[in-house]
């Protein structure tokens, strides 16, 4: 594009020689600073390009060639500010102007710069709209998919940027529109990949989420079995403890009643003996009282006795009796001994036969005393 400019300023600067030849002297000023604006332009002196056509535009009434110019000097020396300004001024002067169609061009290119990218897409589509044989329609072409980019269209520009090289091969925007397009493929695979990362996160967030919850309730289900499991294991350890606890006292009962049944075997076991002891003592006595009473005439012997209730076998037979009985359910006379148990007695009712005996024998014993 600079190339085009440059031979388009020096077409305007021969002309702009030629006509100062012809130019009245109240008009030379103004062509001399035209002229050595077209003389910074050349030689890419932007300011100092912009300073001279300012200053001519504002010396004599604007012309449409150096209103222009003083828009392309702005561009260049990135006032798009002031570019925007001055192309407004233009389409209000010269609304059919030869340079009208590049002054929409270039307002759409300062709105771009400015990044308003909106604005410049309308304003660019317009210049195609109207102009679509101009020459600089590829360049708006590629601007219009510049604005796009920058505003992350990408399937806008994309389609702009194909059609730019595809129809517009020698255009010098062309190997900058398959520059896009290469950047715009791979931030579409990029694109591809970080949804893929982003729908691999989530799923790993997901599972994750879902895992973590799973790993909770197992925890609480486990805490609470745990929980049911102690308090099961308690109540048996309870029932243990209460079972042990009866064990034991049936046991202290028992060792109770084996000891009871030791003294009350002891018992008998001495109420035995004396039983035998007195048994022997009751029969040693009868046989010399028997004794006695044969030897001794004139003594008068007991009915009991000489009716034959006490001969020595009666005495033998009575003590041997006498004898097992108390041997089998002990003594139940003698207060030393203690007294037998009721229930012992009620389970040998011999007891009560012996005493019966023991009493008659004393009695006897007794009256055969009395009779001595």
């Amino acid at each position: 594009m600079k190339r085009t400019v440059k031979t388009f300023v020096c077409a305007l600067v021969l002309c702009v020689s030629a006509a100062g030849l012809c130019v009245p002297e109240d008009k030379s000023a103004g062509s001399a600073l035209l002229l050595q604006g077209y003389e910074a332009f050349r030689a890419e002196d932007w300011v100092s390009a912009l300073f001279f056509f300012r200053k001519a535009v504002n010396v004599a009434a604007p012309q449409e060639e150096s209103l222009y110019m003083l828009i392309l000097s702005e561009m260049f020396a990135e006032d798009y500010g002031g570019a925007l300004g001055d192309c407004d001024w233009f389409v209000t002067l010269f609304p059919g102007g030869t340079y009208y169609p590049l002054v929409l061009y270039q307002r759409g290119r300062a709105l771009y710069y400015q990044g308003s990218y909106d604005e410049a897409v309308a304003q660019l589509t317009e210049f195609c709209h109207l102009y679509p044989a101009h020459e600089m329609y590829p360049s708006a072409l590629f601007w219009i998919a510049e604005s796009f980019f920058f505003e992350y269209n990408y399937s806008a520009a994309k389609v702009l940027y194909e059609r730019l090289v595809s129809d517009f091969p020698r255009d010098a925007k062309a190997v900058e529109s398959q520059n896009r397009l290469r950047s715009i493929s791979q931030y579409e695979r990029e694109e591809k990949l970080l949804y893929l990362l982003k729908v691999v996160g989530e799923e790993y967030l997901a599972a994750k989420e879902s895992y973590e919850k799973e790993l909770k309730q197992y925890r609480t289900e486990d805490k609470i079995g745990l929980r049911e499991q102690l308090r099961t294991v308690m109540a048996e350890n309870e029932q243990l403890k209460d079972a042990l606890a009866e064990e034991q006292r049936k046991t202290a009962d028992g060792q109770l009643r084996v000891a009871e049944l030791e003294r009350i075997n002891e018992i008998l076991q001495a109420s035995t003996d004396e039983a035998k002891k007195l048994a022997v003592e009751t029969v040693t006595a009868v046989q010399e009282a028997a004794a006695r009473s044969r030897t001794e005439a004139g003594t008068v012997v007991s009915p009991a006795v000489s009716a034959g209730g006490f001969t020595d076998g009666y005495a033998a037979g009575y003590a041997d009796g006498y004898a097992a009985a108390t041997q089998a359910v002990g003594s139940a006379a003698d207060p030393a001994l203690g007294t037998v148990p009721a229930a012992v007695q009620k389970q040998y009712p011999e007891i009560d036969a012996l005493k019966r005996k023991a009493a008659e024998l004393q009695r006897l014993l007794d009256k055969n005393s009395n009779g001595e």
